[in-house]
């Protein structure tokens, strides 16, 4: 197995990829920075890159250490932020001040985050931003309330992702199914099969 096919496989043993973390090519060092067997010790030191593409790779590692990501969620350099913001280990805390940024690339990226809480899921559902909705129909970690309140939204794909949702409410799903019924709104429908 070559060194880059090393860096590929999550099996490689963490004491060979830090040895790889110190390797003059930047591919290399690179793909030790996505591998979550690299010890959080070399990930320390490669979020120390002047390479973002390096420092995007330990952003987005499940594996880096919380201290590494805070201080990566203040890079200067938006990809290595938006990775910070998808990254399901970032505190909170942290996506609370990233969203706070109001940069739309780094809010599609916490709109992602299965860890993103409901109450900021909350607010973005509520995005002029077709993309962010999109990406809030998805995220796993969606309620009911929001999906209900993202069903009657005029994008297909919305619809299409708010209906295959596992929190999606059966009746929601029967009315999209449906493109509605006879013109009743969502909330008719919803309070008719409850009170039916």
């Amino acid at each position: 197995m070559n060194k880059l096919q090393q860096t590929w496989d999550i099996t490689t043993q963490p004491k060979i990829l830090a040895e790889l973390s110190k390797d003059e090519d930047i591919n290399i060092r690179y793909w030790v920075a996505r591998n979550s067997n690299t010890p959080k010790k070399t990930l320390n030191e490669l979020a120390k890159s002047l390479d973002q593409n390096i420092r995007s790779g330990v952003a987005l590692n499940f594996n880096t250490s919380i201290k590494t990501l805070v201080a990566l969620s203040e890079d200067h350099n938006v990809n290595v932020r938006w990775e910070i913001a998808h990254n399901p280990h970032t505190p909170i805390k942290i996506l609370t001040k990233l969203v706070e940024s109001n940069n739309i690339i780094i809010t599609h990226g916490i709109s992602q985050n299965p860890s993103t809480p409901i109450r900021i899921l909350t607010k973005l559902s509520k995005s002029d931003d077709p993309l962010i909705q999109r990406n809030i129909a998805k995220n796993p970690s969606t309620t009911a309330k929001i999906l209900i309140d993202l069903a009657e939204h005029l994008d297909e794909y919305i619809q299409l992702h708010v209906s295959i949702h596992p929190n999606c409410p059966p009746a929601m799903r029967l009315w999209l199914s449906n493109g509605g019924f006879a013109g009743m709104s969502l909330a008719e429908f919803l309070e008719k099969v409850d009170h039916g």
